[in-house]
């Protein structure tokens, strides 16, 4: 294989800046400290059904689970103060009004003086892992109820076995 190409393609061009932006499967997305879209990236339309164009100008909330929108104002409205990188996991609304699960990594992206001037994020579906952790929380607490039913058959069991045992000789006496 020759320098530079790697199976076919030439990691020589000019044009891989842009490449992990147009094909990454994460949406790559910056924001106002309102919350306001500024660039959203082409996996938008694969993770929201939105096109970059439909996002841009338009405000975070308006695609917020209503249940998750005081934390996500919350987390807006203290970003000049929180760590340059933080993780957020909420409720987003696709075009055909389903709502999915996007964990949200974001950075603050500071001015020369230090002061915040927007927020870059990358988002990333994780419905199923959410699913799967549900549903492994559920079986958690089937598991710890059938542990429990389980020692009440046992001690109902030894009782059952003691009376038969100590009862044994009444009986037959009843029966003969």
């Amino acid at each position: 294989m020759a320098s530079g190409q790697t199976r076919g393609m030439d990691t020589n061009t000019t044009r891989t800046t842009p490449m992990p932006r147009q094909h990454s499967t994460d949406m790559i997305a910056r924001s106002t400290l309102e919350g306001t879209y500024l660039y959203a990236s082409p996996a938008c339309q694969t993770l929201l059904g939105f096109t970059p164009e439909e996002l841009n100008g338009r405000s975070v909330y308006e695609f917020t689970h209503p249940s998750d929108l005081d934390t996500l104002r919350e987390t807006y409205a203290a970003t000049p103060g929180l760590p340059r990188i933080r993780v957020l996991t909420c409720r987003s609304r696709r075009k055909d009004g389903t709502y999915i699960w996007l964990e949200t990594v974001s950075r603050t992206v500071r001015d020369q003086q230090g002061v915040v001037v927007e927020v870059c994020s990358v988002s990333r579906d994780v419905t199923e892992r959410r699913r799967a952790r549900e549903a492994l929380e559920r079986q958690t607490v089937v598991l710890a109820q059938t542990t429990t039913l389980g020692d009440v058959n046992d001690t109902i069991a030894f009782w059952n076995r003691l009376i038969e045992s100590r009862s044994a000789g009444v009986v037959k006496g009843l029966l003969n």
